[in-house]
């Protein structure tokens, strides 16, 4: 067992060499020069370094390939004003309580000089503060933002001219505040606490009065600008945690001075246009809490909601559900077919119109606006006197693919075939799926996750994924077509690879597509996949007015009468494409151009294209 022990110990200290090694690790020596090792502290990984007046040689070390961080830390109180390295001053202001160093390796052997002053040296100017009970009352110095202690009676409190020039003085518990705050006699506003500005040469007078005289009150009353429309906004208040029970008489109530007051609202039922305090706005949603510092008057502006009624047209009741607000809500409103009129709430003026399943929606219209291609529309905000129409339709399957799986367990965390409307198909199994679609449902995407292999084939050649590396592909779909998915196994296979000459880009070839795939100029990026065994046929299609010439290997392919390249392939390959300096017969005039519409990823747009930017005969347009 001992030898056991000594042999794991011995490999664990290789290990750790081993790793230190690969990491780089190495060490410097930087001197720092204190001039008072009282008034900081210089703290490399977590540990303060012993320190003299003058140079202190510290070794910093980098385990693993960079060096720790150095924090330099004024002592509490205490202040750093100069940090010189390389000739330059390394801090902002003449009073720091921090300074952060990355050290490079260029510092190694280097001096870096700080300078220091201690805080009762700075602070060469005085004030004096009185003040009622300093357990309710928090002051800090700007600048510095160094609190002061203070205790019952005159207290004296120095301070940097020029740079701690206000004293910020609050109540030391949060909802509280403070009675008066006057400075030189002089009464300070409240904002958030109060601010003392300081002379630079001293002698200002502070006087700060934390207890709110015995006995002293404030009148809250509460007023509308329609009190018929705005009455029973207000649902409580409440002062210092205790109802209120007759709030809302025309007299108001008293709050004892200090004391805190809560005012909650009814903001489900009534829109809250503006709540006033003597005149100053104040945002308000559900409560809104102050403390009053005078005599109050809280005006509301408010009314309950109203409805919102609209016309909403059903061409088949049974295609659509209609929800009010969000599906997820579902809250349902029951349609016919025809005109149904419908009554909203103005606090939620939303529907949302989606197809039921096994039926599509063909638009949904309302206004100027149509919207189509979705199984879920959302209106926000219904409008009153709006006028909504759905067209829809029932899904007729009649058509069927083929998609075998070899094995769908190996997709550990999902195998998900998705229609052209997003919605998925169900039940797929390992071995042969017969999938129904109608004549609308011809683009699918299908994706498998956990996985080790994915390859989706159609006719022995593979479809390569929407984007390089993807874990998806996409398709389109006919009757009676064929697609092998692998997800466990993948079959043995060969490549078919594209390169392009010197000036040359994917989008200026319009076409090139193996038998069964389709197109897509990602083909030339990725290439084609084929299990052996797989003939196939690949025809690269040039853009009008561009000379190419064509190889395989070192064999060259000839272009049709067309100007397009019929490359049969039935094992490995390189197809070369590069510019051709002869006007040979692959040469395609305008007139042969095919004038097909491509996405810029290469698949070809059937039917009108939607707004956006497309490939047409080798060149970008904008359809609009």
């Amino acid at each position: 067992m001992r030898k056991f022990y000594y042999l794991f110990l011995t490999m664990l200290l290789g290990m750790v060499g081993m790793s230190a090694n690969a990491q780089e690790a190495k060490s410097m020596k930087v001197i720092f020069n204190v001039d008072n090792p009282d008034n900081v502290t210089i703290n490399v990984d977590g540990v303060n370094q012993k320190l003299v007046a003058g140079d202190n040689e510290i070794t910093l070390n980098a385990p693993y390939g960079y060096y720790s961080s150095v924090y330099v830390n004024a002592t509490d109180g205490n202040f750093i004003t100069e940090v010189m390295k390389d000739g330059a001053n390394q801090v902002y202001n003449q009073y720091n309580t921090q300074w952060y160093y990355s050290p490079l390796d260029a510092d190694a052997d280097k001096t870096i000089s700080i300078k220091t002053i201690a805080g009762k040296d700075a602070r060469t100017a005085s004030c004096t503060v009185n003040v009622d009970d300093a357990s309710k009352v928090r002051v800090r110095r700007s600048g510095s933002y160094s609190t002061v202690e203070l205790q019952n009676g005159d207290n004296t409190v120095y301070y940097i001219p020029g740079y701690e020039t206000m004293l910020m003085i609050e109540a030391a518990t949060s909802g509280s505040i403070l009675y008066k705050v006057t400075l030189n006699e002089t009464e300070l506003p409240y904002s958030n606490g109060y601010s003392a500005n300081l002379s630079a040469e001293g002698g200002d007078k502070i006087d700060i009065k934390a207890n709110f005289p015995e006995g002293l009150t404030y009148n809250v009353k509460f007023t509308y600008v329609d009190e018929f429309k705005a009455k029973g906004v207000v649902t409580c208040v409440t002062v210092n945690g205790t109802a209120i029970e007759d709030y809302d008489n025309t007299k108001g109530f008293d709050v004892p001075a200090g004391q805190s007051v809560v005012v909650s609202f009814d903001n489900v039922n009534y829109k809250i246009d503006a709540v006033k305090l003597n005149d100053n706005p104040v945002y308000v949603y559900s409560s809104y809490s102050f403390t009053p510092t005078a005599d109050t008057e809280i005006n509301i502006d408010a009314h309950k909601y109203g409805t919102v009624k609209a016309t909403l047209n059903i061409d088949n009741k049974d295609n659509v559900t209609v929800y009010k607000g969000y599906s997820y809500q579902n809250d349902i409103i029951t349609v016919n077919d025809g005109d149904n009129e419908i009554e909203l709430s103005e606090n939620n003026a939303v529907i949302t119109i989606k197809a039921n399943s096994g039926c599509f929606i063909t638009s949904v219209t309302y206004g100027e606006t149509v919207l189509s291609n979705q199984s879920e529309y959302t209106i926000n905000p219904v409008t009153e006197g709006m006028e909504i129409s759905v067209i829809s339709g029932a899904i007729v399957r009649d058509k069927s693919f083929t998609l075998n799986i070899d094995d769908i367990s190996a997709a550990q965390y999902g195998f998900n075939l998705t229609r052209t409307d997003r919605t998925n198909v169900e039940n797929l199994a390992t071995g042969e799926n017969k999938v129904a679609f109608a004549e609308n449902e011809t683009h699918y995407q299908l994706a498998a996750y956990g996985s080790s292999v994915f390859g989706v084939f159609k006719k022995g050649v593979m479809i390569n994924p929407s984007y390089q590396g993807g874990t998806s592909i996409e398709f389109d779909v006919a009757d009676g077509d064929v697609f092998d998915a692998y997800v466990k196994t993948l079959p043995s296979t060969y490549n078919v690879k594209f390169t392009l000459g010197e000036g040359i880009e994917s989008y200026q070839i319009n076409e090139v597509s193996a038998s069964y795939v389709g197109a897509s100029n990602l083909w030339l990026n990725m290439g084609y996949t084929a299990i052996e065994g797989t003939s196939f046929d690949i025809t690269i299609t040039p853009s009008s007015g561009l000379n190419i010439d064509v190889k395989v290997g070192e064999t060259t392919i000839t272009a049709d009468a067309n100007g397009v390249f019929v490359i049969p392939v039935s094992g490995a390959a390189t197809i070369s494409i590069t510019k051709s300096t002869g006007t040979g017969i692959n040469t395609i005039n305008a007139s042969n151009a095919d004038n097909a519409i491509y996405t810029l990823q290469g698949v070809k747009v059937n039917g009108k294209a939607a707004k956006g930017l497309y490939i047409k005969n080798g060149k970008k347009v904008v359809v609009k």
